[in-house]
């Protein structure tokens, strides 16, 4: 069963992976060299579409916390305590 995985979307996109849903609902890739990666509920999709709409979200919450981060660095005053 291939799935779209985007737990690490934010780092190195959205991977395409061949696996199986586990008995608790997460996907299992098995590798080659016997590790495995598992993805959880809210970190696979079946579909690419709903892969990318998900990668976006992310993308979006990110962006608005580093906007936050930002405006409060900008915010930011400094003085020598003694």
């Amino acid at each position: 069963m291939i799935a779209y995985i985007t737990k690490y979307a934010l780092a190195g996109g959205i991977q395409e992976v061949d696996g199986y849903i586990t008995h608790n609902g997460y996907f299992a890739d098995t590798y080659s060299h016997g590790a495995a990666m598992f993805a959880g509920k809210k970190e696979y999709f079946l579909n690419v579409d709903d892969a990318i709409l998900r990668a976006e979200e992310m993308r979006n919450a990110k962006i608005k916390s580093l906007k936050k981060q930002i405006d409060k660095l900008e915010k930011m005053t400094f003085e020598v305590r003694k």
